[in-house]
């Protein structure tokens, strides 16, 4: 068993149920990792979900799932103390104000929608997650870097087309090059 074997882990009833309500079909989820106190971590290749269920994670009934795209992600982290640690989805509308595991009130990571609290034994998966989550957000990125060139491209090939200096032909041969047809 590799250790990408233990990033799919059971989140139990509470928790998969409320990914199942929230997940779309045509996502692959890469990561499931459970946190400490009724929350959850999902890497999928479209989003990134923060799970929170129980009443240690301020939900009596029923929980929340926070979906994050990966265009909206600035960053991932994680903390470590030595028993203790944080996951963080750090976001534009979710400023980095200081979150601890042991935190009260607004500096509660437990109840915030952005952090999963982790213990010590589950620091070298979550850093995983980290990787893989930097990983899809980079892969986000480039993928639209692509699309935006690809779009300036065609209206470049456009233009000598209109002016007479390529073919419909090549204009049609080169405009699949471009879309990968």
């Amino acid at each position: 068993m590799t250790a990408n074997d233990n990033l799919i882990q059971d989140l139990g009833g509470r928790g998969e149920k409320l990914l199942v309500d929230n997940l779309h079909e045509k996502e692959t989820v890469l990561v499931k990792l459970k946190g400490t106190f009724g929350e959850g971590l999902v890497i999928t290749d479209k989003k990134l979900y923060v799970l929170k269920w129980g009443y240690m994670a301020g939900n009596l009934i029923g929980g929340r799932c926070n979906a994050f795209e990966y265009g909206s992600i600035t960053g991932l982290e994680i903390k470590k103390n030595l028993l203790t640690g944080t996951f963080e989805v750090l976001t534009p509308a979710m400023q980095n104000a200081q979150k601890s595991y042991w935190g009260k009130g607004n500096e509660d990571a437990i109840k915030s929608d952005n952090i999963v609290t982790i213990q010590r034994q589950m620091f070298d998966l979550f850093q995983e997650a980290v990787r893989i989550g930097r990983e899809q957000i980079s892969k986000f990125h480039s993928g639209h870097g692509r699309r935006d060139s690809d779009l300036s491209d065609l209206e470049k090939l456009a233009e000598l087309k209109e002016k007479g200096i390529i073919t419909q032909k090549e204009f049609n041969a080169k405009k699949k090059s471009i879309l990968g047809l």
